[in-house]
């Protein structure tokens, strides 16, 4: 280029300012074979085990302008393999890309973004680099449907937050909860420590990245200095089953969201209220209506607990019932998770209860049918607030539960025979974190079994991954609503709930079929 198109175009730069002082670069246009920009993350979910790379052949302006589609390719830290797309030069220069980003998110001290290119020589020339704009770090309060916009894309589509945005345009009672975007581990937000009379602890959830090292951090929070030991310890009724790891709620969000870092350049904590509920269900669309279950205390979704269950239709009006009495609950005390034996009382709900629980969710389900909707109910009766807790694990629509389900006890539909395995009295079954198939059954079986177990908890799923088809499950007590029972009948595994002395009398073999009568039979045959 001549000196004078030079000038025109930096005087093209300068009136790009609207009058703002503006320095100009003039750099060497390099004849390029092939051009392209790498990030030192992952784009499209800030992780920082892959860096990105995307190319075209010739010049890059068009790429770096959106005029182009490139090329793109995305790499592993670990080893500087391609984990997908195809790399069309010498494997050393994906290397030199991958160092140069490495040296420059150091000297910038952040995610960077850099535009490059490989000469007619084959040399890499790095041309332009950036830091790679992140999320605002900041807290925010999820009190409006509004509130949810401001939120980074990266988590606008997870189910916790979709469920939360819809109930709040809908206009449903929820905790209160926020949202804690990090990007630094030195200036980690502080979020508010404004409080509701009625919380019993916090839930605090890394939602962004979604697992670090395969797992999902959930952590619950103090809210005081209460002494809950020398609570527990002063009734033999209660036990503590789960103690918060920090002292307080800023504690366990500081700890979260670092561990959130360790993994992206970004993290993001949904910290939710738990209230001090004396019930808490599940609910979801049925052929009739409406299925509901209840249990006193939390954890009704995990099956630990006996559950009342209601055939209802979309007036609230109760068509079905089946309750029971609890011979266990867990509850909230200052973020501890309390064991509670023998409970003096019963779980069940006021024909009142129930039309504020319809009235209060049924326009949520009628708007995503598909889902099943935990609630909790702070008092029975006149002056309790039904609201709503989060979505439990819930069938297909084509899955129907009703009024027949419940009064034959029946959880799963389909048949199954073969010897007798019972797993009660087993105490790893009751326990909150016992979920190992080992510990509670020994080894897989090699052949089509009956398995009694005296609920139907998700610490059973280990046991279910190693069933060989033709197997089946039979309780004292079940929810139809709780996790393992969904994934019963995902899968087609038969299970009923049978009474203590139908389940005393079998032999060393049983057939089950929840199309016959009588479901449950000795011996091996139909």
């Amino acid at each position: 280029m001549k000196f004078d198109a030079v000038e025109a175009a930096a005087a093209r730069v300068r009136a790009s300012a609207r009058g703002k002082p503006m320095g100009v670069v003039i750099q060497e246009l390099v004849p390029a074979a092939v051009s392209g920009v790498a990030f030192s993350v992952d784009p499209t979910s800030y992780s920082l085990d892959s860096w990105a790379v995307s190319w075209v052949e010739g010049l890059g302006d068009g790429l770096v302008s959106g005029r182009s589609t490139g090329n793109d390719v995305l790499v592993a830290w670990s080893n500087g393999i391609p984990r997908y797309g195809t790399w069309p030069l010498r494997e050393d220069l994906l290397e030199q890309i991958g160092t140069a980003l490495k040296d420059l998110a150091r000297e910038l001290a952040g995610p960077v973004d850099v535009e490059w290119c490989v000469d007619s020589a084959g040399e890499l020339i790095v041309l332009q680099v950036r830091p790679i704009v992140l999320p605002d770090p900041g807290v925010q309060n999820l009190d409006s449907a509004a509130a949810f916009l401001d939120l980074p894309s990266v988590v606008s589509g997870h189910p916790k937050i979709s469920l939360r945005r819809r109930a709040a345009e809908l206009g449903v009672e929820m905790t209160p909860s926020r949202a804690t975007v990090a990007t630094s581990r030195e200036h980690l937000p502080q979020p508010p420590m404004t409080r509701s009379p009625a919380i019993a602890g916090s839930s605090v959830v890394l939602l962004h990245p979604f697992t670090v090292g395969s797992r999902v951090i959930r952590e619950f929070a103090k809210i005081d200095r209460s002494d809950v030991e020398f609570f527990t310890a002063e009734c033999r009724r209660y036990s503590i089953r789960d103690y918060p790891s920090f002292e307080n709620i800023t504690d366990t969000e500081t700890r979260v969201a670092t561990m959130g870092l360790s993994s992206a350049a970004v993290a993001v904590v949904l910290e939710q209220e738990i209230w001090d509920a004396e019930v808490t269900g599940i609910i979801r669309a049925s052929a009739d209506g409406y299925l509901l279950e209840v249990g006193l205390g939390h954890f009704v979704p995990k099956g630990y607990v006996e559950t009342s269950a209601y055939v209802v239709d979309k007036a609230g009006w109760v068509l079905s019932r089946r309750e029971v009495r609890q011979s266990v609950a867990f509850h909230f005390v200052n973020g501890h998770v309390i064991r509670e034996v023998d409970p003096p009382e019963s779980p069940w709900l006021t024909a009142d209860d129930i039309v504020k629980v319809v009235e209060t969710l049924g326009p949520l389900i009628e708007v995503e049918p598909q889902l099943a909707l935990e609630f909790g109910i702070t008092k029975r009766g006149e002056g309790g607030i039904v609201y709503l807790i989060d979505a439990a694990e819930s069938d297909h629509l084509s899955v129907d539960l009703g009024s027949d389900d419940l009064e034959r006890g029946i959880v799963s539909r389909g048949h199954a025979g073969g010897p007798i395995v019972d797993l009660r009295g087993n105490a790893q079954v009751e326990d909150l974190h016992a979920h190992l198939y080992q510990s509670v059954v020994g080894d897989a079986p090699d052949e089509p079994t009956i398995f009694i177990a005296s609920s139907a908890s998700v610490d059973l799923l280990p046991l279910l991954e190693a069933c060989p088809p033709g197997c089946g499950f039979l309780f004292e007590e079940a929810s139809l609503l709780a996790h393992f029972a969904v994934v019963l009948r995902e899968r087609g595994v038969p299970g009923v709930v049978v009474t203590r002395d139908e389940l005393d009398r079998l032999g060393g073999d049983a057939f089950l079929d929840t199309e016959s009568t009588p479901i449950l039979r000795s011996g091996r045959g139909r």
